[in-house]
């Protein structure tokens, strides 16, 4: 008898799996690991139809940021309808929630962070290899969070059916943090202690590879300087000086909003990106010094507004060993012919010169170490152990926020992706919620990383950092 290639790859992953799980018996701690992560996988694979329709239904949606009613409203009820504890809107955000399930002690608290926010002017067409808005000029999911979103509110449900099936105490916790291309829920939900009871967390992204990186992440500062004038005109054009002096290419310009309507101020918002807070906030200071020398020169006033800052990523290798062995189970996925003759001619639309020869990822890499770029996540790591880890939903050399993205995070492609992260996830919760020694170890780690540090939320003095981005909901403590 013949085995096809997917029965082949099912019983290795199985073999695998029993290998891991063999190695892992009659160790201190809640000897539950193997019946728990059994249930939960067995939970995915029974619920994977459902999970896809998930994350497409939050494809459609495509909300941006702050604006992701309906998302919200379709996690919140699926993790209430499977038992969770909703806490609604929380600091001060419609669209932010934790829920939570507990069992026996509650003890201990593992976390699942996600995120589900869509990108301006990317809407596109499920599953195309060419660029076809849905809505010209609407928003897509070109970074795919629909895929987390869906992937990790499954996860922390896996999670707490195993829990009841094979009774393990502890807490699973789902934080649902919208926007994060601003970079500011995790900031305000850091700073109003909402990780403070994490005993590690856990969250994915998609990317072109598999991988459990030690990299880090920058900090961030996020700043808006505002030059007023006698007219518009005078204040644009301190505007653009001030843009070739700092180099600021891809900070975003505005000028009022009418033509018709003369104002006497115009704007650059910017995104500055340093390895440290101090080096971020340092460059900082130097670009408000540069806008108040401009400001003298061209006979205009300098405002500088500071939005948010972020912490870089502190990297947690006990966390990156875990995921990685964890990871190996289930990556890299498998592909059919039509799966690849699509990659193929999404690789045709990019530029030539852009990534490798290969079309789609085809292992888990081995953890590197690697400076990337910038999100909310480092507030969170440095309150509690924690990892972001990349699933390879995207065809190798992908653009990052484009059309391209948001056609995978709705194909079959970005689907295999994140269901081998849903089991990813689950089974790395499971461990760190029966494996007492495994947790103890990871804590231990990240009490020598942090000794003397004291976590601060980089907020502005207002406290209000989405009015000073014109939204009409401010977060509060």
């Amino acid at each position: 008898m013949f085995l096809s290639r997917s029965a082949l790859w099912c019983l290795r992953t199985s073999f695998l799996f029993g290998l891991t799980l063999a190695g892992w018996t009659g160790l201190e701690g809640q000897d539950l690991s193997e019946g728990a992560k059994q249930n939960a996988l067995k939970w995915i694979d029974e619920h994977q139809g459902r999970i896809v329709e998930l994350s497409d239904t939050i494809w459609k949606y495509a909300e941006p940021p702050f604006e992701e009613f309906q998302t919200y409203q379709l996690l919140t009820d699926e993790l209430r309808k499977a038992g969770f504890k909703i806490q609604e809107h929380v600091v001060g955000m419609p669209t932010a929630f934790v829920a939570s399930y507990s069992q026996g002690s509650g003890k201990p608290v593992i976390g699942i962070v996600a995120e589900y926010d869509a990108l301006p002017g990317l809407s596109q067409r499920a599953a195309v290899p060419y660029k076809s808005p849905l809505v010209p000029g609407g928003p897509g999911h070109g970074c795919g969070h629909n895929l987390i979103g869906a992937s990790s509110a499954a996860a922390a449900i896996a999670v707490k059916e195993a829990m009841v099936r094979a009774g393990v105490s502890g807490t699973i916790k789902f934080f649902g943090a919208p926007s994060e291309e601003e970079y500011i829920p995790k900031v305000y939900m850091a700073d109003a202690g909402l990780f403070n009871d994490v005993d590690a967390a856990l969250a994915w992204h998609p990317g072109s590879n598999f991988e459990a990186r030690y990299g880090t992440n920058r900090a961030l500062n996020s700043v808006k300087f505002v030059f007023t004038g006698k007219s518009r005109t005078e204040a644009l054009k301190a505007v653009l000086k001030f843009q070739e002096k700092t180099g600021l290419e891809r900070g975003v310009i505005r000028a009022g909003d009418l033509p018709t309507v003369e104002g006497t101020s115009a704007e650059i918002r910017a995104f500055v990106q340093e390895a440290t807070r101090q080096e971020a906030d340092q460059k900082v200071e130097e670009l408000r010094a540069l806008a108040t020398k401009i400001a003298s020169e061209t006979g205009t006033e300098a405002q500088t507004h500071f939005i948010i800052g972020t912490y870089q990523r502190l990297t947690h290798e006990g966390l990156v060993r875990l995921v990685d062995r964890n990871m190996r189970l289930f990556a890299p996925v498998r592909y059919t012919a039509e799966e690849l003759e699509f990659a193929k001619k999404i690789k045709a639309s990019f530029p030539s010169t852009r990534g490798s020869e290969k079309l789609l990822p085809d292992q888990v890499l081995t953890p590197s170490h690697e400076i990337g770029g910038s999100n909310d996540n480092g507030d969170v790591s440095w309150i509690t152990p924690f990892i972001s880890f990349r699933g390879g939903a995207y065809v190798m050399g992908q653009p990052g926020h484009s059309w391209q993205n948001a056609s995978i995070a709705a194909s079959s492609i970005g689907h295999k992706a994140m269901l081998a992260m849903t089991k990813t996830l689950s089974v790395s919760a499971l461990d760190l919620m029966t494996r007492q020694d495994l947790l103890a170890e990871v804590r231990k780690e990240f009490q020598e990383k942090t000794k003397g540090f004291v976590y601060r939320a980089n907020i502005p003095k207002e406290r209000n950092s989405l009015i000073l981005l014109g939204k009409a909901t401010s977060p509060q403590k």
